[in-house]
């Protein structure tokens, strides 16, 4: 009889070890799902940081490019301006040229005109 006591007690410490350790099966592999499932979305979530990240820095390189092609065109403008500023002078100069050749034109008109006049005058009264 006492055989059987045992014998029953190790057939029920058996039976209730197995549901433990199914239990715990079935909880850790819950467990590991969820861990797996944890990972999975840590992993995806690190790949898009680094996305934004790199996002971030091509937009940060085309700001320096950017800033790089208009520092150019700034000092071509500059150039063109102080060119420009050259040309307005030179305009300038060549219009006050042409208003005192201008003058030279009509004075020389005037005195050609005046010795025609003249020459017309004296001919005409010496005959």
């Amino acid at each position: 009889m006492d055989n059987l006591v045992k014998m029953k007690e190790r057939i029920n410490f058996d039976s209730q070890r197995k549901e433990l350790l199914q239990e715990a099966n079935n909880m850790s592999s819950r467990d590991i799902t969820l861990d797996l499932a944890e990972s999975g979305s840590l992993d995806r979530s690190g790949q898009k940081l680094n996305e934004y990240i790199a996002v971030g820095q091509e937009s940060l390189n085309e700001l320096f490019s950017q800033r790089e092609r208009l520092k150019g065109v700034q000092r071509k403008v500059l150039d063109i301006l102080n060119y420009l500023g050259i040309s307005n002078r030179i305009i300038k100069m060549v219009e006050q040229r042409d208003s005192i050749d201008k003058w030279i034109v009509y004075i020389g008109m005037f005195i050609v005109t005046a010795l025609i006049f003249a020459l017309w005058y004296f001919y005409k009264r010496s005959k």
